[in-house]
C-alpha cells in the first residue's frame, strides 16, 4: 500500500502546483488573486506553502485556473 503524504509534502505540491500552473498561462499574483477572490498576500503565503488553505480556497483557485482540483494536488 502507497503511504500518505505527509502534510508538509502535501502543501508544498500544492503551492508548487498553483505557481507553475500560473506561472504557464501568465497569469499574475494579483490577476489570479481577482479571479479567485483572494488577497493577493493570501495567495503569495500559498504560493509559498506558508499557510494552509481552506477546502474553499483551494476550489477558488482551481476554477480560477479552470483546472480540477485534482491537478493542484498531485
Amino acid at each position: 500500500m502507497k503511504a500518505s503524504p505527509s502534510r508538509a509534502a502535501l502543501l508544498t505540491q500544492f503551492a508548487d502546483n498553483v505557481r507553475r500552473i500560473r506561472e504557464a498561462r501568465g497569469i499574475s499574483q494579483t490577476a489570479l488573486a481577482l479571479l479567485a477572490d483572494i488577497s493577493r498576500p493570501r495567495l503569495n503565503q500559498l504560493e509559498q506553502a506558508k499557510q494552509d488553505p481552506r477546502l474553499s480556497t483551494v476550489l477558488k483557485i482551481a476554477r480560477a485556473l479552470k483546472v480540477p482540483l485534482s491537478t493542484l494536488l498531485e
